[in-house]
């Protein structure tokens, strides 16, 4: 009898690993989503493109981050100038 309810418990056949799928899922799209905005803030900080890195954050997570965290600053441009930030 314990053993017929202890096996009703577990997950059977195709079901468990579906479950499995949808958790890994979850973590990498929340993995990217983290990746996403550390990439804008640390962009913005060293006056690079954040839509630009977010979009790779996105696409690379964190690892993405770590790349621009190693890349230099890009050197402030003037109030009247229209150039465009460094990517």
């Amino acid at each position: 009898m314990y053993l017929e309810t202890l096996a009703l418990m577990l997950p059977s056949g195709d079901a468990g690993m579906f479950n499995v799928a949808q958790h890994q899922l979850l973590v990498m799209i929340i993995t990217n989503v983290i990746g996403c905005l550390l990439c804008w803030d640390i962009a913005q900080r060293k006056n690079r493109n954040p839509l630009l890195w977010a979009i790779i954050g996105a696409l690379f997570g964190p690892l993405a981050a770590l790349v621009v965290l190693i890349l230099p600053a890009v050197p402030g441009s003037g109030a009247g100038s229209s150039s465009p930030k460094g990517w």
